[in-house]
């Protein structure tokens, strides 16, 4: 495990751009399919992280950033923000790109929305350990999953030297 960043090898930390976007890209559009999919069957309403996007704004900053904006913050997460928080993972903690630092990602994705943010929005925490929790780890992790998923493969095929 490395002890802090300059122990870090240094081709994890140069990756070009694409090894971000297209993993996010496929991630988010299983995300999105699950929310909008199948998540109204099991909890009678989609999941719209956009709202609780819209809500923390509202509730740190005092500004209503509007549901296309909280939707396209929602969008730029999961396409940049969380795939590269992914990659500083694997770099930080020394874990191989795969399903369990994919797993690993997911939890903390879904703890940091529904145990952090949540909360920050005006919300309880972990939104009360009900349904909506549970399929929220449960999208969470897939995401995470097909994020790892898609690294992995890129990485394994990435000719990209070390700097």
């Amino acid at each position: 495990m490395a002890d802090h960043l300059s122990d870090v090898p240094r081709d994890a930390m140069h990756r070009p751009i694409w090894m971000i976007v297209w993993p996010g890209l496929a991630g988010l559009v299983v995300f999105e399919c699950i929310a909008w999919g199948l998540a109204p069957g099991l909890l009678g309403r989609p999941i719209e992280p956009a709202i609780l996007v819209r809500q923390l704004v509202a509730s740190l900053f005092d500004i209503d950033v509007g549901a296309v904006l909280a939707f396209l913050i929602h969008l730029a997460s999961g396409l940049v923000v969380f795939p590269a928080g992914y990659v500083v993972l694997l770099a930080v903690f020394g874990l191989r790109p795969g399903l369990l630092s994919g797993v690993i990602w997911g939890v903390v994705l879904w703890f940091l929305a529904q145990g952090v943010f949540a909360p920050l929005a005006g919300r309880p925490f972990m939104m009360g350990f009900g349904q909506f929790t549970l399929v929220s780890l449960i999208v969470h992790t897939i995401y995470a999953v097909v994020v790892a998923a898609v690294y992995a493969r890129l990485a394994r095929r990435s000719v990209t030297p070390a700097f």
